[in-house]
């Protein structure tokens, strides 16, 4: 490769002006089959290049290239650390994380507009944005859920032990993970509880409970629940 053509590409690497050194990185990103087989030096050594390519994937390590070979090395390592920032950012913006303290409760709009209240000494992790067939959150804690109805994407809240999927009806969901028991209290609408352990599936309605016992693994339905006894602890809380 050229003596200048190298300063170039090493120039726009190192953020410097160099609208050659861009030309040729904007080729290569859009057609590396072809800047390959433009450039002679990088084509008479390609297997090389792959071969020493292929050990940095395999033993993670960095290896010295020939010179020849360094503009196409530090374009694809630019690549992978730009694609693994960008992965890593978008995760970030996309997943939201709620927790209330003891003696704090709160309450969590959505992007759905479904509306949660966090009971205290709760965790919630969700989307800021829900995205393909499903809704789905993680919850620690206690909740009571008023989700919004949307029979093409049902939501499911996930628990260590419980999975609690719905269309759209409001319930309370018990989940501490230092109590012996888990459970789901209905106030409206259909629910379907599965155990995470057994895959037992148990349906709720309103006035109907499901328990999930540790010690035994099982998950049993009681009916007849008071409804105004259902989450009684939202009487107060704050609002998020």
């Amino acid at each position: 490769m050229p003596e200048n053509l190298h300063r170039d590409i090493k120039f726009f690497l190192e953020g410097k002006p160099s609208p050659k050194g861009e030309e040729l990185w904007n080729k290569w990103y859009d057609h590396p089959e072809e800047i390959l087989d433009s450039i002679e030096n990088i084509k008479s050594d390609r297997s090389k290049l792959n071969r020493e390519l292929r050990q940095i994937k395999k033993s993670n390590k960095v290896i010295f290239l020939q010179n020849r070979n360094w503009a196409m090395a530090a374009s694809l390592l630019v690549l992978v650390g730009l694609s693994c920032f960008f992965y890593l950012s978008s995760e970030q913006i996309m997943n939201k994380q709620y927790t209330t303290k003891s003696g704090e409760r709160a309450k969590v709009v959505l992007s759905d507009g479904t509306q949660i209240w966090l009971n205290a000494g709760s965790r919630l992790k969700y989307p800021a944005a829900f995205k393909g067939d499903t809704r789905e959150v993680y919850l620690t804690g206690e909740a009571f859920f008023d989700v919004a109805k949307d029979k093409k994407h049902p939501f499911i809240i996930h628990t260590d032990k419980m999975d609690t999927k719905v269309l759209g009806t409001s319930f309370n969901v018990q989940a501490y993970p230092d109590h012996a028991t888990q459970e789901v209290s209905v106030l409206t609408g259909r629910v379907n509880v599965k155990s995470t352990v057994t895959e037992e599936n148990v349906y709720v309605t309103p006035g109907q409970k499901v328990v999930f016992k540790s010690k035994c693994n099982k998950l049993k339905a009681f009916t007849d629940i008071p409804m105004n006894s259902i989450s009684l602890w939202r009487k107060k809380y704050h609002c998020f």
